[in-house]
């Protein structure tokens, strides 16, 4: 009895190491794992994102230092969503900044840096510039 076990062991053992040599992997496995561990390192990325901060709070945000330097914010609707307004999921209000180039131009720079903001069309004439952009938040 107890050799019918051992053989039957041996036997199992045997056959599955001479499975395993002949078993190959599908065409294109290298290439899903690479995939597979990309995307694992996108989802970690995305888990060490900050949430947004508001959209009313980041809207008062730019209002107040466009007032601090002088130029103006003018909200806009935008009814139909194009490719000079924002498409995404966040809560979003888009607006028109009015003023001197070069101090708009500094302040986007810096709330760029800050805030989720997103630009778009501008147009200037001589030293004003009119800049739309959008605002986004949770």
């Amino acid at each position: 009895m107890l050799g019918a076990l051992l053989l039957t062991l041996i036997l199992s053992y045997k056959f599955t190491v001479d499975t395993q040599k002949k078993w190959t992997l599908p065409k294109g496995a290298a290439t899903i794992n690479r995939d597979l561990l990309e995307m694992r390192g996108n989802v970690a990325q995305l888990a060490d994102v900050a949430p947004t901060k508001p959209r009313d709070q980041n809207w008062l945000s730019i209002v107040a230092a466009a007032d601090f330097v002088g130029v103006k914010v003018t909200p806009v609707v935008i009814k139909v969503k194009n490719l000079d307004s924002y498409q995404g999921n966040l809560k979003s209000w888009s607006g028109v900044i009015t003023g001197d180039v070069t101090v708009v131009l500094s302040l986007i720079d810096k709330l760029q840096k800050e805030l989720p903001i997103y630009l778009y069309t501008y147009a200037i004439e001589g030293k004003v510039i009119k800049l739309n952009f959008t605002c986004v938040g949770s």
